[in-house]
């Protein structure tokens, strides 16, 4: 470190000084691009308010967002307000204490005016507008005291592909420009089952959460939005599980389970086993917000 050196060859010296000040100038650069990344913020709500929900009646659980940027988030644990803001599914978050899974708040806050957010597009459990998204982190950082870090860990995984023959769905009916586009649907029951307006991303990431509990990836290659409808199948005799019961009843657990694998055959696609690198959100801490 500070070595004095000499040149043997003069001829040599002007070509060495200009690489070691070309180099010294790169990591000089490197060092304050550094210091501007450390330095960028996430945007941030005006006025926010964050309290515990009302467990004495109904319990609404919501997202909304209105013109000009207002956020709603009602009955909403901390690991489902991290699903919001960071667009996570449950399986690719690890909670910390058992309360970030139990109680519920109750989330309104009003960007800037001049926040230029233009995508005032929701649906369930989803906001559009990447800078709305990160006003909600930042949120969740500031007033949960959250902290957390990415990991990639190997793990089971399904993938979605495409099955042998041509897909049975269409493209969808839906404009891609109303909130129905954001949130696209899969949505039956043991008799029928529907898309409307869905992903092949929406597809795996429903089988990922209703159906088989670990991460599923698209790797379809399909892009755009599509429709299906199923026709529907007999009705279910007197006695047999529907859906007034409740999905933690085995029978009907294992019914909805086969109904919608029977849906995926109908539709052409496949679900493949395998490990695969899983990228998990870690919850390292958090705290309680005080009321405000």
């Amino acid at each position: 470190m500070g070595k004095n050196f000499t040149v043997q060859n003069p001829q040599w010296a002007l070509p060495v000084l200009v690489a070691m000040f070309a180099s010294a100038l790169c990591a000089q650069e490197s060092r304050a691009g550094q210091v501007r990344d450390a330095a960028v913020k996430l945007p941030e709500f005006e006025v926010a308010s964050v309290k515990p929900t009302d467990m004495r009646g109904d319990i609404l659980v919501y997202v909304r967002v209105y013109p000009g940027g207002r956020v709603e988030v009602s009955g909403c644990e901390l690991s489902c307000l991290i699903r919001i803001a960071f667009g996570l599914s449950y399986q690719k978050i690890t909670a910390g204490a058992d309360w970030t899974n139990e109680i519920k708040y109750q989330v309104e806050a009003v960007p800037p005016k001049d926040s230029g957010i233009q995508d005032f597009r929701y649906g369930s459990f989803k906001i559009a507008d990447a800078r709305l998204r990160g006003m909600l982190q930042a949120l969740l950082i500031t007033r949960f005291q959250l902290k957390f870090h990415w990991e990639t860990r190997t793990g089971e995984v399904y993938l979605l592909k495409l099955g042998s023959k041509p897909p049975a769905f269409h493209s969808t009916s839906v404009d891609a420009s109303s909130p129905a586009a954001l949130d696209g649907s899969i949505y039956g029951s043991i008799r029928q089952w529907v898309l409307h307006g869905a992903t092949m991303a929406d597809v795996a990431q429903f089988a990922s959460t209703h159906i088989l509990g670990v991460p599923v990836l698209d790797r379809t290659g399909l892009s755009g939005r599509f429709d299906y409808k199923q026709s529907p199948t007999e009705p279910y005799k007197p006695g047999r599980p529907d859906m007034s019961q409740a999905e933690s009843n085995s029978e009907f657990s294992s019914a909805y389970h086969s109904s919608f694998m029977n849906f995926l055959q109908e539709l052409h696609l496949r679900l493949e086993r395998t490990k695969g690198p899983v990228e998990t959100f870690v919850i390292d801490g958090a705290e309680k917000p005080s009321p405000n």
